[in-house]
């Protein structure tokens, strides 16, 4: 009988051991299989799956893993406005992307995966979405200068446009947010996020 009891009781020790250790595994390993922090740039050639404005699944290193872009927030994915960052971001997507970590960041509170997202030709995807207008910046990253000037562009281009009530002919200080809006991403440039009315109820608020 006490050798029953030792044997059970050696059984449950070993069990409690061993779920120990798998959380302690558990903890070491970045969710979804994504890349660990200080594992370089990466390029993405194949599958781009996008979620939202700021927000795409893609395979890296043969794994699928969600990738957030630094220093951006979109508006809600089944918003007007979401939807048009949501396109935009299928558009710029296309031919592949070159990911590139940042020093302060690895993963958000939604536990993606942080990187800087750039096109193969070298534009920013942060700041291309900020300069049209379809994200807000919201102070992060080391680029965190570049895509606050994006925005400001953008907000630039939107008054000159209420002002005008029509394409602003760029002067002034208008001139280098409205050249730049006008060439930032390919086809039609969408309408500014200020003259569309987004809402602070619009934007995501860490679902």
């Amino acid at each position: 009988m006490v050798g029953r009891r030792l044997l059970l009781l050696l059984v449950v020790l070993v069990s409690v051991l061993a779920m120990s250790s798998n959380a302690a595994v558990a903890d070491r390993v970045p969710p979804g299989g994504a890349p660990r922090p200080g594992s370089g740039p990466k390029d993405v050639t194949g599958f781009v799956r996008v979620i939202k404005g700021d927000t795409f699944e893609a395979y890296v290193d043969g794994q699928r893993s969600a990738i957030g872009i630094v220093g951006i927030e979109a508006p809600v994915a089944n918003t007007d406005c979401g939807k048009q960052a949501t396109a935009q971001l299928w558009a710029l997507a296309k031919g592949g992307l070159r990911l590139e970590e940042d020093p302060h960041q690895a993963y958000d509170h939604r536990m993606r995966r942080m990187y800087h997202v750039k096109r193969r030709d070298g534009r920013d995807l942060a700041e291309e979405l900020s300069r049209a207008g379809l994200v807000r910046a919201i102070g992060k990253g080391a680029d965190k200068q570049q895509i606050a000037d994006a925005e400001s562009d953008a907000n630039r281009y939107a008054v000159a446009v209420a002002d005008s009530d029509g394409d602003p002919q760029p002067d002034g200080d208008a001139e280098p947010g409205a050249h730049r809006m006008r060439r930032a991403a390919p086809g039609p440039v969408p309408e500014p996020r200020r003259r569309l009315g987004l809402r602070s109820d619009q934007w995501h608020q860490g679902d």
